[in-house]
């Protein structure tokens, strides 16, 4: 990969890092005129990859690109931008708006209750019926909860989760834009 590749790539994942933490600002916002705009900043993300690729195409040997080289592109690009997003989300989780990591933590914490409470009245039921099976695998989802619980509540699990996620929103949209270079090169050249 030359340098000028290396620049673009970067840039373009930086412009992609800066689409995912705006969307992620317009969720705290209410109203139609914030959906309106995540969704125009998500089809500009789509539209500016495709238009990316096709530069990144433009470089290669008899402008040829295959499945390998759209995906590997589309991950780059979302890697960058979902690592400059995470580092955002964790900036503002942690210095802006404590609070709001406060109020999910909370959320959590009553689904983790939930959870617990079925999971205990399902053991107890175990219990009464003596099924050895049943009180293994209880017990084993309330020591998962546990851990889970002490994951989801730290700082660094929602830009870590955002990441992972972003980084395979990356795969999955290059295996979607495939379909549109390969049909492109299988169309004939006219002759002129």
């Amino acid at each position: 990969m030359n340098i000028e590749l290396q620049r673009r790539t970067i840039t373009h994942g930086a412009f992609i890092g800066l689409a995912i933490s705006s969307r992620f600002l317009l969720n705290f916002q209410e109203g139609v005129w914030a959906e309106i705009l995540s969704f125009v900043l998500l089809f500009s993300m789509y539209s500016a990859l495709i238009m990316w690729i096709r530069e990144y195409q433009k470089t290669l040997p008899e402008n040829k690109i295959s499945l390998k080289q759209v995906v590997s592109f589309s991950v780059k690009v979302f890697l960058i931008g979902a690592i400059i997003s995470s580092i955002f989300k964790f900036i503002f989780f942690e210095y802006i708006k404590p609070n709001i990591f406060a109020m999910l933590v909370d959320q959590y914490g009553q689904l983790y209750n939930d959870f617990i409470n079925k999971t205990n009245d399902f053991l107890l039921q175990a219990k009464k019926q003596k099924n050895a099976n049943d009180i293994l695998m209880y017990n084993t989802a309330i020591e998962q909860l546990k851990w889970l619980k002490s994951i989801v509540i730290t700082p660094y699990f929602q830009p870590i989760a955002s990441l992972i996620l972003n980084v395979f929103g990356g795969l999955i949209l290059g295996w979607f834009i495939w379909p549109i270079f390969k049909f492109n090169q299988q169309r004939p050249t006219p002759i002129k």
